[in-house]
């Protein structure tokens, strides 16, 4: 793992990270008993957050950060990028969270639509 990365691994761990994601985690109370995708999940702080009251499933391509996720609460973990979402059919998530990710998509993403 570079430097870089292992710094913005470190910031999950600050005050104002905790609180940050705590906001969030309430902007996210209605998501209950839902099925979840969390795509682009990096170290895995709100696929955690949202796995104690839901079925969550993750991906994110960058493997380091897969390594690293946070698992105090069950979800599935897999490793890949935008075309990962061709493996599930239309409707097999109720919700899906693209949080911190779409300003670091490089290119056209069709799959999207």
């Amino acid at each position: 793992m570079n430097s870089d990365l292992q710094s913005y691994y470190n910031n999950f761990n600050k005050p104002w990270s905790k609180l940050y994601y705590l906001m969030v985690r309430e902007k996210l109370s209605f998501v209950k008993d839902m099925k979840v995708l969390d795509f682009g999940s990096g170290f895995g702080v709100l696929a955690d957050i949202l796995a104690k009251d839901n079925d969550v499933t993750s991906i994110e391509p960058n493997t380091d950060m897969v390594k690293m996720a946070k698992h105090k609460n069950k979800y599935i973990q897999l490793s890949g990028s935008i075309e990962k979402l061709l493996d599930f059919n239309d409707e097999t998530f109720d919700v899906v969270v693209c949080h911190n990710v779409l300003v670091l998509v490089k290119r056209n993403c069709n799959n999207l639509t």
